[in-house]
């Protein structure tokens, strides 16, 4: 079972929805809509949390966790199959190089251990934040290639 905290929950996993959610639907071409929007991330978050406090095997959260993501975006959002699938395993895969890339300057350049982040939830919102913003970043990066990509074709 993996711990999360408020503090976590409020700095990390609401961003973090936040994005996911906002970058399905740019990857979708789908228009937002406030109250879906907020509607996905507050799911989202909640699902999150509470798919943390299963206990399982570490990694298998993430799996349940996409697969809600997906129904979630095909029920509440109402994008199509194909393309929450897609856009969802996109982000994801591009969330697990931001975080890999952080953890990995983490522990090479600057020495820090990725164990003792994990006991400690300041440290761990604190050490982690550069990889939400290099997502955030990434996945505005992917919606703006793709809109002029396809626009000039």
């Amino acid at each position: 079972m993996l711990t999360f905290t408020w503090l976590e929950l409020l700095v990390l996993a609401i961003p973090e929805c936040l994005i996911f959610v906002y970058g399905v639907y740019k990857l979708a071409n789908k228009p937002i809509y406030a109250k879906r929007f907020t509607l996905s991330v507050l799911l989202m978050t909640l699902c999150g949390y509470l798919v943390r406090q299963l206990p399982i095997q570490f990694g298998v959260h993430t799996l349940i966790t996409i697969m809600i993501f997906i129904i979630v975006s095909i029920y509440v959002n109402h994008i199509e199959m194909f393309k929450a699938i897609t856009s969802i395993l996109l982000l994801y895969i591009i969330r697990l190089v931001t975080e890999w890339f952080n953890f990995f300057l983490l522990q090479k350049i600057f020495s820090i251990s990725i164990e003792s982040l994990f006991d400690d939830p300041v440290k761990k919102v604190i050490y982690t934040l550069p990889s939400l913003f290099m997502f955030f970043i990434s996945v505005f990066i992917v919606h703006y290639v793709k809109d002029n990509r396809w626009n000039k074709e």
